[in-house]
């Protein structure tokens, strides 16, 4: 009896002994990251960095509601808990028809399908469930919603590649694209380090090799310490098998490694189902280094135009909005003054000590959303025709670029109920009241004073209502330029504070004989191919201007 006692553990220790899988090859270390559609895009991979990588439905009070609560962005990581079995991010936010297009919206930045289709995403989910993707061809207005994917989902951290190819729903262009973490699950703690919308290319996709047989859990790391690890990229995997993306390799399991982020990345595997620990987890000899794509971005030409503003050189004042003095004419605003407020930039970043023109709005009469009465409408014209636009008005040929910082304190966007700003003019020798342009929806959220950003070019604005209605009418009156030129900041019901930091309006950049380009770039060497053409948004047919250094 004693021999058999002592024979017990050995018996059940030798076959974990023998099974240990060891990791004998990971291909070729250096490995280009995957064309990634944000990082094209915007410049800017989502890399949960900044709260703009998820748009600013998450947290509104917008239909659809994001179902989620407990929200932070900290150390490149995306937390919150969910309170809606369907709690979603938007990963490329959706436009609407009935409103000028503006911001990182499938309008302006839509999805080439054929191109990017596989989605992969590093989170970690709290309970096993499954992850919803859904995609549309216009926006989620006037299109309806198509389920590219729904993966099951592991507990923990885990890096998921979904082929959003072989859905027959994700094909030609897609302009907005929503994800749900946790499908059907509530008061799940849910986190997103990262996601990236890439292209298929076999020369990015490295083969794995072990030793042991059997199925294993294959996962990253980015040292030697199993306990510390990125998560697994696939879970019982066997020989003869491929992550989305990839082709069979007899006798490997081949991962898109193209598909991460940049970065130095450790490779182990452990048998299918045991946890990673130092007598387990058996480490790839080698790393995979992925060469991240570098971003650049364009400080000359600006977005805003050139330094030729209205205000400044017609009126020898910018409206920076130092004074009172600089608004001609007030309607509906209640308490107007010149104060100093902490802001916050869209993306997060803290904005101390910024000098604002700060009112109330008076309140209307309408319900929310508005069937009858009137909305809060506060009337800010830094043009009036009875005052400085009576000896100066805008040269519409000239002036067309409209740049305005400005914001609500600590309140939720709903569009629905007046998070929507508009700009009004009227052109001299014009008997109407003049034009007032599509909706301007504009970006809150409750416990920030954001300070949100728009760019227009008037001479695409659409006329909602007025003059022009139906059409563009930025141009020169029967009596000359605009007299009136105005901005109002919401449309809410109730009494409701505001905040405007600047307004803006300047000609195009030009030049005689020569230009100067400037730009900042992520990475401190390389060249950068420049180009131009004459036509927006055309990356295909540009005459090259030169190839030079990149810093």
């Amino acid at each position: 009896m004693r021999l058999l006692r002592l024979l017990v553990p050995v018996l059940l220790l030798t076959p974990m002994a023998v099974s240990a899988q060891t990791v004998t090859d990971i291909g070729s270390a250096s490995v280009r990251a995957a064309d990634d559609f944000a990082t094209r895009a915007f410049q800017d991979p989502w890399d949960m960095n900044q709260r703009t990588d998820l748009g600013p439905l998450l947290g509104s009070d917008d239909q659809p509601l994001s179902g989620f609560t407990n929200i932070s962005f900290a150390s490149g990581m995306f937390s919150g808990t969910t309170t809606r079995s369907d709690a979603n991010v938007w990963l490329l936010g959706t436009g609407n028809p009935n409103a000028a297009p503006v911001g990182r919206i499938g309008t302006n930045h839509p999805i080439d399908a054929t191109t990017y289709r596989l989605l992969a995403v590093r989170m970690s989910v709290p309970t096993a469930a499954q992850t919803f993707v859904y995609a549309w061809q216009n926006t989620i207005y006037n299109s309806s919603a198509l389920l590219v994917a729904s993966p099951s989902t592991t507990p923990g951290f885990r890096t998921y590649l979904i082929d959003l190819g072989a859905s027959a729903s994700w094909t030609g262009t897609r302009r907005a694209l929503r994800l749900d973490p946790a499908e059907g699950r509530t008061g799940d703690a849910v986190q997103i380090d990262w996601a990236r919308l890439v292209n298929v290319n076999a020369s990015l996709c490295r083969a794995i090799t072990w030793t042991g047989g059997g199925a294993v859990d294959i996962y990253l790391d980015t040292d030697t310490s199993p306990a510390s690890n990125l998560g697994p990229i696939a879970l019982a995997a066997n020989p003869n098998q491929a992550s989305p993306g990839c082709p069979v390799v007899a006798g490997t399991y081949n991962y898109y490694a193209g598909a991460m982020p940049g970065g130095t990345y450790k490779v182990f595997a452990v048998t299918s189902g045991a946890a990673p620990a130092p007598a387990t987890a058996k480490y790839a000899a080698g790393t995979w280094i992925v060469n991240a794509a570098p971003t650049l971005t364009f400080t000359s030409p600006s977005e805003e135009g050139s330094d030729d503003d209205f205000a400044t050189t017609q009126l020898g004042n910018a409206w920076d909005f130092n004074s009172v003095a600089d608004v001609d004419f007030l309607a509906g605003v209640n308490s107007p003054q010149i104060t100093t407020l902490q802001l916050e930039a869209p993306d997060g970043t803290a904005l101390p000590n910024q000098r604002v023109f700060y009112g109330t709005s008076a309140p209307g009469t309408a319900p929310c959303p508005a069937t009858s009465g009137t909305v809060g409408d506060p009337i800010v014209e830094v043009l009036e025709n009875n005052k400085r636009g009576r000896t100066k008005q805008i040269d519409p040929d000239r002036y067309r670029i409209l740049t305005v910082e400005f914001g609500m304190p600590s309140k939720a966007r709903d569009v629905n109920c007046g998070s929507v700003a508009r700009v009004v003019w009227r052109q001299k020798g014009d008997t109407s009241p003049g034009s007032v342009s599509d909706d301007i929806i504009f970006n809150s959220r409750t416990g920030a004073n954001v300070l949100d950003k728009v760019t227009l070019d008037m001479k695409t604005l659409f006329v909602e209502q007025g003059t022009g209605t139906g059409g563009t009418n930025w141009a020169n009156g029967p009596g000359g330029g605009i007299e009136i030129f105005r901005f109002d900041p919401h449309e809410f019901t109730p009494a409701t504070p505001f905040f405007i930091k600047r307004v803006k309006l300047a000609a195009l950049e030009q030049a005689k004989t020569t230009y100067t380009i400037r730009w900042t770039y992520s990475e401190s060497a390389g060249t950068v191919e420049l180009y131009y053409t004459t036509v927006a948004n055309d990356f295909n047919s540009g005459t090259l201007i030169d190839i030079v250094s990149a810093t």
